[in-house]
């Protein structure tokens, strides 16, 4: 509120220097104060003793004599509560200054009166006066929170915006530009947390490492777009025939591999020989018009008791895909050290 709006309200109503009027908190807060004329800063948010109206079943309104609480001056006090809003306004009229104005000692009785109905006119004038404030700074409140709620939107909008962002540059870094599988990085993040699961419950596991058959020939006769169809259109086909429990990734130039849960040797070997039957049996089409037939070779891998990283099952897994380009090409070759003892 204005703080000098109750100063000048204090003018209105001719108190006398010594007279008092104020507005309090529940808590017996000073909120505002007019000493006589003028609005008075200096107990503003001292917290008062307990005075008779400050008490839980003291009544809505009521006069008594007392000393005030702040500066000690015996006057006459008037009050009202504002339960709604948790408020008190108190008018105080000094007690000397009031017999001094009696022209009669024997009105005293009746100016009595008539100064509780004063105050108590003042009480009520001062209640309008806080109503009115605390509508006012209700309004600007209302509109804080307004404002408030539309910034706090604008900040989840662009906490959710940043969010996206994040998991479109996590996508984009797990994510083979070309083929749009994951790439290693997210191939082994993925295997480490197959692996362990299954370490964990005893279960079956097994890596699946394919090369591209005389894929720089398809470069060299080519060029080097063909190599690129040849590398989309193997990994469609293979990605039509996997679960989707199954993870299938780029980690090298031509070379792929495979995460497959609950699968033993003898389970991967028959993944791969279908996956092994459908490349060779595609036509990848080049531009041009042209196409070609493409083989590939594949080396299988599972988890034993002896191999506790992914590292160690690709490495397995690897040296299997060797014997398989060695020994021909276009074929499937299982690591015979494989199998978990269960």
């Amino acid at each position: 509120m204005d703080p000098y709006f109750l100063g000048r309200f204090a003018e209105t109503v001719s108190l006398g220097d010594k007279d008092v009027i104020a507005l309090l908190r529940q808590d017996r807060t000073v909120l505002s104060r007019a000493l006589g004329k003028n609005y008075d800063e200096r107990h503003l948010g001292k917290v008062i003793e307990p005075r008779p109206y400050t008490e839980p079943l003291a009544p809505d309104s009521g006069v008594f004599d007392a000393a005030s609480p702040i500066d000690g001056i015996q006057r006459i006090v008037g009050y009202q509560k504002l339960r709604q809003y948790g408020l008190f306004v108190v008018a105080m009229v000094d007690r000397e200054e009031a017999f001094v104005r009696s022209s009669h000692a024997a009105l005293l009785g009746y100016l009595i009166g008539v100064v509780g109905t004063v105050l108590l006119t003042l009480a009520s004038l001062a209640s309008g006066l806080a109503i009115w404030t605390i509508f006012r700074e209700y309004a600007t409140v209302q509109t804080m929170n307004a404002e408030l709620k539309v910034a706090h939107e604008d900040l989840e909008a662009t906490h959710q915006a940043l969010k996206r962002r994040e998991m479109e540059l996590v996508l984009l870094a797990e994510t083979d530009p070309l083929c749009r599988i994951p790439n290693r990085r997210r191939f082994m993040s993925v295997a480490d947390a197959e692996l362990v699961r299954h370490r964990r419950y005893r279960r079956k596991f097994s890596i699946i490492i394919l090369d591209i058959d005389h894929f720089k020939a398809v470069n060299d006769n080519h060029g080097h777009t063909a190599g690129d169809a040849v590398l989309v259109g193997i990994a469609q086909v293979i990605q039509n025939r996997l679960r989707e429990s199954d993870t299938f990734a780029r980690i090298g130039g031509e070379e792929f591999a495979i995460v497959l849960p609950e699968t033993d040797g003898k389970g991967a070997m028959v993944v791969a020989e279908n996956l092994r039957q459908a490349v060779s049996g595609a036509r990848i089409d080049l531009d041009g018009g042209h196409s070609v037939t493409i083989t590939i070779s594949i080396g299988i891998a599972s988890l034993d008791e002896d191999h506790t990283t992914v590292s160690d099952i690709l490495s397995r897994a690897d040296k299997a895909l060797y014997s398989a380009k060695g020994s021909g090409r276009n074929r499937v070759v299982l690591d015979t050290g494989c199998g978990l003892r269960v």
